[in-house]
């Protein structure tokens, strides 16, 4: 009887430790669905892309325009979108149309690094209005984001 009740108890203890995993650990990720946005900005003039290295792409979701991605530009030009919602970072894009402009790093007097006098692109570019690059998540690929 001892080892019955020994077992019953073992049983009752092992059923509260996966109903608190459980808990801990819901249903999965909160937030919205998300999905991967890798790409590249590509331009004919060369040295551009070096410049623009340490900027970041931003996309504003047409659906949720307080839902933001972003992703740092590499020396390449290549990115990766992260989208910042509510605190949380996800990684990718929610589903749907996004407007894409390019946030130029000008550098900083408080940094070590000198203050850039002249914008490397086009400032149309750095607006979502008039970049004229969208952009729909889920994509077919790697996003090209032309520059001149």
């Amino acid at each position: 009887m001892d080892c019955i009740l020994f077992t019953v108890r073992r049983l009752a203890a092992a059923s509260v430790v996966v109903f608190c995993l459980v808990g801990l650990v819901g249903c999965g990720r909160s937030g919205p669905k998300t999905h991967p946005v890798k790409g590249k900005v590509v331009s004919e003039k060369a040295g551009v892309l070096q410049k623009l290295a340490g900027s970041s792409i931003e996309l504003r979701s047409e659906v949720e325009p307080n839902t933001r991605g972003f992703g740092i530009l590499e020396p390449d030009g290549s990115f990766t979108i992260s989208t910042y919602r509510l605190g949380e970072s996800l990684p990718g894009a929610i589903e749907g149309k996004h407007r894409a402009r390019i946030m130029i790093d000008m550098g900083d007097e408080d940094d070590d690094r000198p203050r850039k006098k002249k914008w490397p692109i086009d400032p149309k570019y750095t607006r979502f209005e008039t970049s004229g690059w969208e952009i729909t998540v889920p994509t077919d690929g790697e996003v090209l984001l032309k520059l001149p």
